[in-house]
């Protein structure tokens, strides 16, 4: 390489190769198997990005642009870093204008040898799971569209990973456009063959084209039966759909290799059909701004006007019926009975809504759960939120609502996970398990051993002191600490002739000699590296109750269902009390009529609306 500067890896032969740094080589090789990836590589504490991403961040993010030499000849390539403290809100601003971004991290122990790293997750618009990447109160969906041929039918599929939901359906190609409104997805999954046919279609979306092999009917069976734990897909009605088939199977392998584990909670996918909803082409869906104004804002619309929901869960559940709208006229009945049922019972309604606005996002914690990325303040927010569901299902229990007695039955948790949440975990725990103090005292004698000497000692430094007093006959000795000197013993100059054979000077003052022991110079080094061996066994205690929570994630996901619908609900009723609103009667025949209709966005807007009536 002759040129003293190199911005991009394509211009990088593999003799050019041999001259980088093996750190170097390591990253190319990395970003040569992931090209449409942003590589965030860890080197110690920073997240670098390199030759073309380290541009690409510079313009995106407006980070500092740099150079490093990394070749034996000198030449210098573009560098762009990031302090690994603050990954997430860059993430999610490259996330937001559609990038995919991979992280590596080093697995290596520092200064043995050359450090390894590896890519071990992948974030990309339709798979964010962390915390800090969602929006509480909107999804992010991955789709894949399947499409066999000009004029066949189009099989979809679409995977929520933070809320588990996994749906396909059969539409056509004319219909296409109009089931993509409806799902909102964040990422839309295509064969590179397609590719110019998303880009004419939806070229609003952020598109992923795979390569053809990917859409794989055999392949992605085999994946689908291995999600499931199954040895037949006919219990999900999908087996007879080879459209539905790999376009769920593209779906499910794409997710899982996006988060590096085995997506645990998604255990069975939903077939819906035409008559599932009511049919919205794209044009209707912006146009009556349901979720999003035509100028893509999202206030003054129908959702924002009807949310008072506690939970971020139930915000969630009430978009998903406003932009689906249910059907089935049993089911809408059932809702409308319910919210009925809660305005006739106001005291109530008031008490639940005082409790639902005690409950975390745990849908989210289950699905954190399921892939070992649970936070402890989350796993210590849904323990504290235990109770209150029991109560909620007490109150639900005696309202005469088919809808509201199957949620109260959905909301209580098994007591067994109470009880290790609350055995396990510290009343606050910290917010990362890499900062200690996460376990709760007595869960694990060791741990509280380690952390006795941690805080300087606890009960053996009494009692050492006491013991060395009476040794010496010196009254006034004293055993201390400090963060320079470490442990000693500290006594006064009038009383040194006393001091026995073994104790060896540390450090001599005005008015005091200060003295090390064997025996305290041995606790010493155990109280030393405590810190680390409790933070050490800290992390493995964590992740061992992670994995004693992973068999009760079914049961939070059925849960936090419950308390979505019943959030959804009792917003409803909310609004229609303080509107005014009338229970609709449904019929069996096909006309609307209202009488002093009101639009409920319009209404909030202006000073004085005059209904109209509605008859088709």
């Amino acid at each position: 390489m002759s040129d003293k500067s190199i911005a991009s890896i394509a211009n990088i032969s593999e003799q050019d190769l041999l001259s980088f740094t093996p750190a170097m080589r390591q990253f190319i090789q990395i970003k040569r198997d992931n090209p449409t990836l942003l590589i965030m590589y860890r080197m110690g504490d920073f997240y670098e990005t390199f030759f073309e991403d380290a541009e690409l961040v510079h313009r995106v993010l407006g980070l500092t642009l740099t150079s490093r030499s990394s070749t034996n000849s000198g030449t210098r390539i573009p560098m762009a870093g990031i302090p690994y403290m603050t990954l997430d809100q860059y993430l999610v601003r490259l996330v937001n204008q559609g990038f995919s971004v991979g992280i590596c991290e080093q697995l290596g122990t520092p200064g043995k040898g050359l450090m390894e790293r590896k890519l071990v997750r992948t974030i990309t618009p339709g798979t964010l799971t962390d915390e800090s990447l969602l929006n509480d109160r909107s999804e992010s969906t991955l789709l894949a569209v399947y499409i066999q041929g000009k004029g066949s039918a189009v099989g979809l599929a679409w995977m929520t990973i933070s809320s588990g939901v996994f749906k396909a359906m059969e539409t056509t190609e004319a219909g296409l456009l109009n089931e993509i409104e409806r799902i909102n997805p964040s990422e839309i999954l295509i064969a590179d063959h397609d590719r110019e046919l998303a880009e004419e279609r939806f070229p609003d979306r952020s598109v992923s084209a795979l390569p053809d092999w990917h859409f794989d009917r055999i392949r992605a069976e085999k994946t689908l039966l291995k999600q499931f734990g199954t040895s037949t897909l006919e219990p999900f009605g999908i087996a007879d759909s080879d459209l539905l088939i790999t376009a769920a199977g593209v779906v499910a392998e794409y997710a899982r290799s996006t988060q590096g584990t085995d997506l645990t909670h998604i255990t069975a996918i939903t077939r819906e059909t035409d008559n599932d909803h009511l049919g919205l082409d794209a044009a209707s869906h912006r146009n009556l701004e349901i979720v999003r104004t035509l100028r893509g804002e999202q206030t003054n619309t129908l959702f924002s006007t009807l949310d008072h929901c506690r939970t971020a869960m139930g915000s969630r559940r009430l978009a998903s019926w406003l932009t689906s709208p249910c059907r089935d006229q049993s089911e809408a009945t059932k809702r409308s009975d319910a919210v009925e049922i809660l305005l006739g019972s106001m005291e109530k309604l008031e008490n639940i809504n005082e409790f639902l606005k005690s409950i975390p996002d745990f849908e989210r914690t289950a699905t954190r759960i399921a892939l070992g990325s649970v936070k402890p303040r989350e796993l210590a927010a849904l323990r504290d939120a235990l109770p209150s569901l029991n109560v909620i299902a007490e109150n639900l229990s005696d309202l005469d609502s088919e809808l509201l007695k199957e949620t109260a039955e959905e909301l209580p948790l098994p007591e067994e996970l109470y009880q290790l949440l609350c055995a396990s975990l510290k009343k606050e725990p910290s917010t990362f398990i890499r900062d200690g103090n996460v376990i709760a005292e007595g869960f694990n004698a060791e741990l509280d051993e380690l952390r006795a000497l941690k805080n300087h000692g606890g009960q053996f430094l009494v009692d050492y002191e006491a013991r060395e007093k009476e040794r010496t006959g010196i009254p006034n000795l004293r055993v201390e600490f400090n963060s320079v000197q470490g442990y000693f013993i500290e006594v006064p100059k009038g009383q040194i002739d006393k001091v026995p054979a073994d104790y060896r000077r540390r450090q001599t003052l005005k008015n005091v000699e200060r003295y090390i022991t064997p025996e305290l110079k041995a606790f010493e080094d155990k109280a030393v590296s405590a810190e680390e061996r409790s933070k050490a066994l800290e992390k493995q205690l964590y992740e061992e109750l992670i994995l004693k929570c992973k068999p009760f994630c079914q049961d939070l996901l059925n849960s936090a269902h419950g308390v979505s619908a019943l959030d959804a609900l009792s917003s409803f009723a909310q609004h229609a009390d303080t509107y005014r609103w009338i229970k609709p009667n449904f019929v069996p025949v096909t006309s609307v009529e209202i009488k002093g209709a009101r639009h409920p966005v319009v209404e909030e807007t202006i000073e004085n609306y005059v209904p109209n009536d509605c008859d088709l």
